[in-house]
């Protein structure tokens, strides 16, 4: 009996806790500003540092709880990760990053985390490669860079 009972709360323990990996949602030149995302850059010739400045709620009630950056590989593995955790406050969430010129390049992003009843619908706002960002901005004729 005492066996089952322990079976029972770890399963429900679980199901309680889990919930699927958050949705990415890829910010591009074209998608940024209608999501409400500022995407800035700053370029200089030792560094390149990127903010992104996020709307402080989306879907009325998910919002900002992490920020972060990380430098992927060329296979896509992640070199370095840094993660943040964002207080409640009146000023917009902001994710930024800044890395060395080489041959890497930077993701940044801000995570939205919604109340329980709607978790799936949490979403990680993310400049997945930085450098194909402002490729595209060039190309564009609207680069955010300073």
């Amino acid at each position: 009996m005492r066996r089952s009972t322990i079976v029972i709360a770890l399963f429900l323990s679980g199901l309680v806790y889990a919930s699927g990996p958050i949705t990415v949602e890829r910010l591009n030149p074209d998608n940024a500003k209608s999501l409400g995302f500022s995407v800035t850059f700053e370029i200089s010739s030792e560094a390149t540092q990127v903010s992104i400045v996020g709307p402080r709620v989306v879907n009325e009630n998910c919002y900002p709880r992490r920020s972060g950056n990380y430098l992927p590989d060329g296979n896509g593995n992640e070199l370095t990760f840094y993660m943040a955790q964002i207080s409640n406050g009146p000023e917009s969430p902001i994710g930024s990053g800044y890395y060395p010129g080489n041959e890497n390049t930077m993701a940044v992003f801000i995570d939205y985390i919604c109340p329980p009843d709607k978790i799936l619908e949490s979403r990680r706002y993310s400049v997945e490669s930085v450098a194909e960002f402002i490729q595209n901005s060039v190309a564009r004729n609207d680069a955010p860079i300073e």
